[in-house]
């Protein structure tokens, strides 16, 4: 069973902008959508688009988790977050391939439109096994703390 509370999801992004200090129309500027875009999906009007939400991250350096199923605190640090992922879930010898591919992420608006592409086709196809997993994965995860 998911975690994820649908209605809970805008109210936590709304937290979010506020503890950032800034208004809709300066926070949603950032993230590249019109403020009325974000005023409905900070009042539960609309569910984000994943382009959405990986931008909010990224930008923000804003939790997942926390905005998704309201566990863990709002902000992560951004410093190393990425070799924690990596660490936590080795890919083998893709490793290496994995760290390439998100540093030209970085580097290319262009490329990191066509993975997000890539990803949303993926997310949309697989919704259920990747929200299934990502679960388990934070179970797991929680009963080592």
């Amino acid at each position: 069973m998911s975690n994820i509370d649908t209605n809970e999801i805008g109210t936590r992004i709304k937290r979010t902008r506020k503890m950032s200090g800034l208004l809709q129309s300066e926070f949603s500027g950032k993230l590249d959508i019109n403020a009325s875009t974000l005023s409905d999906i900070e009042n539960s009007k609309h569910l984000p688009r994943i382009e959405f939400l990986l931008k909010l991250a990224s930008v923000f350096n804003v939790n997942m988790n926390y905005i998704l199923a309201g566990k863990g605190e709002p902000f992560i640090k951004k410093e190393n977050e990425l070799e924690i992922f990596l660490k936590e879930e080795p890919f083998g010898d893709s490793t290496g391939d994995v760290k390439d591919i998100l540093e030209s992420m970085k580097k290319s608006p262009l490329f990191f439109r066509a993975i997000m592409f890539y990803a949303k086709e993926y997310f949309i196809k697989n919704k259920r096994h990747i929200l299934k997993n990502f679960s388990e994965y934070e179970e797991k995860k929680n009963k080592k703390k």
